[in-house]
């Protein structure tokens, strides 16, 4: 289950966050639930989410425990791993979401632009939810000229925030059981 319930997080974050994000949830039986922001959805983003949020109550995790994958679709393409891409109105956005915190990851970003050389047109925007113990990460460029930049820019990140998870996160059981120590509420930091 917590490899179910982690990329839940990360989907239900993902959809919750990027217009015209959907997801197909591939339950052990039965057919898939469709989340959106449309007529054609079972179940829209925002409902999802309070679902993952609350799976420490006994009848939600019986609802998660259900799903058996995850694809997310729409407006997002997969660049690899769980690294997304979208593009909206000329604006090139990369998209993926973390157990660490605001701090840390803002921190990795300016090391990922430092290494690659961000352009002038390149920018980047954290979200954290504490509900779902993530940061979604979305790094945008206006410039088609920024798209290998971007590219860059994004890969390194995400992959140095999949290491530091392994190095720094709490042990996945963890992670069942309450929000990742590493994201807090604004509330929380002093």
């Amino acid at each position: 289950m917590t490899e179910s319930l982690e990329q839940l997080r990360i989907a239900a974050a993902l959809a919750h966050s990027v217009a015209g994000a959907q997801l197909r949830l591939h339950r052990r039986n039965g057919p898939p639930v469709i989340v959106a922001r449309s007529e054609v959805a079972d179940i829209d983003p925002c409902r999802l989410r309070q679902i993952v949020a609350a799976y420490r109550c006994p009848m939600q995790q019986a609802a998660v425990s259900r799903v058996v994958a995850v694809e997310v679709l729409g407006s997002l393409t997969s660049r690899g791993g769980d690294l997304y891409a979208s593009t909206k109105r000329g604006i090139l956005a990369r998209w993926f979401v973390t157990f660490l915190g605001e701090e840390h990851v803002g921190g990795v970003l300016d090391e990922a632009a430092r290494s690659v050389g961000a352009g002038p047109t390149t920018s980047a925007f954290l979200k954290v939810d504490p509900a779902l113990g993530v940061t979604v990460v979305s790094l945008l460029a206006d410039d088609l000229a920024e798209r290998e930049a971007l590219d860059a820019i994004a890969s390194h990140a995400y992959r140095s925030c999949v290491i530091d998870e392994l190095v720094l996160g709490p042990d996945p059981a963890d992670r069942v059981s309450g929000i990742a120590p590493l994201v807090r509420s604004r509330d929380d930091r002093s």
